[in-house]
């Protein structure tokens, strides 16, 4: 019935050590100091403060790489067909008052 989702991967190592060694190779928890074997980065995370002024990649990082992509060229496509409609009236009445023009000096 339910469906599995692999939502992300975690990488783990172990070491089993004598106790002699163990208290010779002290490590913190986590990012704690003594920070050492291994020596744990911290983490690559996004600034999420400086995406409120960069919209398009806020949805980027919100809807992944292929669904924004979507959602961009729909919306490109939207505002093309948006922009031709509302033109449209436009481009009527220049045609028209061509055509007329053209009539009386013929």
């Amino acid at each position: 019935v339910f469906e599995t989702l692999k939502a992300g991967l975690v990488e783990i190592e172990m070491e089993l050590l004598p106790e002699s060694l163990a208290e010779q190779k002290k490590a913190g928890e986590g990012r704690d100091d003594p920070n050492a074997n291994p020596a744990l980065p911290p983490p690559d995370r996004i600034a999420w403060g400086s995406l409120i002024f960069a919209p398009h990649r806020l949805l980027y990082e919100i809807l992944g790489p292929e669904l924004c992509c979507r959602m961009m060229i729909i919306v490109f496509i939207a505002a093309a067909i948006l922009g031709l409609f509302n033109t449209f009236p436009l481009i009527l009445t220049n045609v028209y008052t061509s055509a007329q023009i053209a009539a009386k000096l013929n």
